[in-house]
């Protein structure tokens, strides 16, 4: 049977985000899906989705809003992510809670996401995010320690991660879950790329 093959594609600052994405990519895997993991900053200028059967799309949050090369990458692919099976993971401080009241911030963050790109992804993950101090400038770390000091996050000569793991993991196979109840995917014949198929006499 034919597996879909999944593009996790993502945009990070500080590198935590792309830890993320490398759980998620590590859980499909083991639900026997072949997954490409790639940053939205160094794709190819002919870089497309058309190979791909699912996407997961992510991004960190900072100052309510998330990296511009995502969101310039998503608004110019929109038509193609709404005509796959796709999701959107979150990351940021905001995502640390379950609770619904706590959570609305990361919610908000994800809404102005949603009206820069005009895509609403069908489902949203909120991950917690990381502090870390250690790829910081000294004035974002003077920011960052500020800003968190609620968290206990004081020491600025480590990092701090907030991600639950089991939450990450529980996303992944809620996305597995979803692929497995659509219909297989046809496999398409394979056309070496010098060469072009015939076209049948008329």
């Amino acid at each position: 049977m034919a597996q879909r093959r999944i593009l996790i594609l993502y945009a990070t600052s500080h590198g935590h985000t792309g830890k993320v994405a490398e759980r998620l990519a590590g859980q499909l895997r083991l639900r026997g899906y072949p997954v490409d993991l790639r940053q939205v900053g160094r794709l190819e200028r002919d870089f497309s989705l058309e190979r791909y059967g699912a996407v997961l799309v992510g991004g960190s949050v900072y100052a309510g809003k998330f990296q511009r090369s995502l969101r310039r990458f998503v608004a110019a692919n929109k038509a193609q992510l709404e005509r796959m099976p796709a999701a959107f993971f979150s990351v940021s401080l905001a995502g640390i809670s379950r609770q619904p009241k706590e959570l609305k911030t990361a919610r908000r963050d994800v809404e102005r996401f949603v009206i820069d790109t005009t895509w609403r992804p069908p489902s949203v993950g909120f991950f917690g995010g990381a502090v870390s101090y250690t790829s910081y400038n000294p004035l974002l770390k003077l920011l960052m320690r500020l800003a968190t000091r609620s968290l206990g996050a004081r020491d600025t000569s480590r990092d701090y991660v907030f991600t639950d793991w089991m939450v990450v993991q529980h996303f992944a196979d809620g996305f597995a879950d979803m692929l497995e109840e659509l219909p297989t995917p046809p496999e398409q014949p394979w056309v070496p790329p010098s060469i072009s198929p015939r076209r049948p006499h008329v």
